[in-house]
């Protein structure tokens, strides 16, 4: 049985929800920003988990679906999932999507929860292929870790054999701790966030 990952980060926040980096805008996605978001999750779900699901987890999909079809759920369920985050998050603070924008071209976005006063769930970080390694990830998530100043604690996940993704998150490990008792496909992160507590 493959383990699942818990990993305690320790990082300070230095971002407000609008972050303004190298001509890099972070700040809540609206409906008109949908389009451009659901291109890039259609192509991480086409060119990243596809592949990995086609070469590592293909006996896991459910009986009687083609692979081809289960991706193409899987991308219409995030896609829905999306759109409800993107109105909710206008009334409902328990939810937010922030977009990276350049030139006021979205290239990135990040799909977020908060589960109770002091945790929030990460669902998606996405940053399109020409403008990785440039920190934007870095940048949404940090914004996404202050939207809530009472938030201490924030899950993540991914796909066992998704070695990028994995390897970013342990760049950045302080204590890993294994557990048994896992998911088939996942490794689970949970990011302990300490902040700055300000002098008065």
């Amino acid at each position: 049985m493959s383990l699942n990952t818990k990993i305690i980060l320790s990082i300070t926040l230095l971002f407000s929800v609008s972050v303004y980096c190298s001509e890099i805008v972070i700040r809540p996605a609206t409906e008109e920003n949908l389009e451009a978001i659901f291109a890039l999750s259609d192509d991480d779900y086409q060119n990243n988990f596809k592949r990995l699901w086609t070469q590592h987890y293909a006996l896991l999909t459910p009986n009687g679906i083609l692979i081809n079809e289960f991706v193409e759920r899987k991308k219409t369920n995030n896609k829905e999932a999306i759109e409800n985050f993107v109105k909710r998050q206008s009334t409902d603070n328990s939810y937010g999507l922030l977009v990276a924008l350049k030139q006021e071209s979205v290239i990135g976005y990040c799909r977020f929860k908060k589960i109770d006063t002091t945790t929030m769930y990460m669902n998606n970080i996405i940053v399109h292929p020409l403008h990785r390694k440039q920190k934007i990830a870095k940048q949404l998530v940090l914004a996404a870790f202050n939207t809530w100043n009472t938030v201490t604690q924030c899950n993540f996940r991914a796909l066992i054999h998704y070695d990028l993704i994995n390897q970013i998150y342990k760049q950045h490990t302080r204590e890993i701790i294994t557990n048994p008792n896992t998911s088939k496909t996942h490794n689970e992160y949970i990011y302990m966030i300490q902040r700055k507590i300000k002098s008065k």
